[in-house]
């Protein structure tokens, strides 16, 4: 598999590759890419060159990272 670093894991479904990526990494064209999403964040996944974080309920997203609401 060449999923990048921090995969998690990787399967063949025929002749496309399927990478899970570990937390603090996203899915980028098909490879895992480390996330850049501040403290707090639950997740983050990539829409095209765009990095979406999701963020732990007490933080919250400020300028495309996850910040403290306390």
């Amino acid at each position: 598999c060449n999923c990048g670093d921090g995969f998690k894991s990787c399967s063949f479904e025929g002749q496309k590759q399927l990478c899970e990526c570990e937390p603090e990494y996203g899915l980028k064209e098909g490879k895992c890419e480390k996330c850049n999403c501040g403290d707090g964040f639950k997740s983050c996944s990539f829409e095209g060159q765009k990095q979406l974080c999701e963020c732990e309920p007490e933080y919250g997203l400020k300028e495309g990272k996850c910040e403290s609401n306390i």
